[in-house]
């Protein structure tokens, strides 16, 4: 079975993040890790992503790398056969 790497791009809105990784973990689906990039946090919202999520990769970014390299970081450390970008604002409904 495949597995699926999904990558997000955290800037200044952990609210939002918690929110879609929230909803990824409400899902049915399984064989997915989930990677997140945090860029340039002004608070660490480290423990409230991971308990948002516990099979989270998080790489946290002193400055702001932009969000296609973020993305490239994250593809970097992912394990998955496929990638799957969204964004952090995202809510992931039943049968996305």
């Amino acid at each position: 079975m495949e597995h699926i790497s999904i990558i997000t791009v955290n800037y200044r809105q952990p609210e939002a993040t918690i929110a879609f990784l929230e909803s990824l973990q409400e899902q049915s689906f399984q064989n997915y890790e989930v990677v997140l990039i945090d860029n340039a946090p002004l608070v660490d919202h480290s423990a409230d992503f991971s308990a948002a999520c516990p099979n989270l990769k998080l790489i946290i970014n002193p400055d702001n790398i932009g969000f296609a390299a973020a993305n490239n970081q994250g593809m970097s450390i992912a394990e998955g056969d496929f990638f799957f970008l969204l964004n952090n604002d995202t809510i992931v409904t039943e049968g996305f």
